[in-house]
């Protein structure tokens, strides 16, 4: 028996944009840190830009310290 997602089940698992976008920065941040891309090839990878990335990484910077 094949069970399908409802409607509201489906939007359990959906975060806002600006969450999302929270998360790309907080990857971003990992993998700059870990000498895996360079700065601008995360942003890239993460399809974020500076601006974003500014607004988040103070966050995101001091939690992976």
């Amino acid at each position: 028996m094949q069970e399908e997602l409802t409607d509201k089940m489906h939007s359990e698992f959906t975060i806002d944009s600006e969450t999302e976008i929270s998360h790309k920065v907080h990857a971003a941040c990992s993998v700059v840190k870990d000498g895996v891309f360079e700065l601008n090839e995360a942003l890239e990878v993460y399809d974020i830009t500076k601006a974003q990335y500014d607004k988040y990484s103070p966050k995101w910077l001091k939690l992976i310290s």
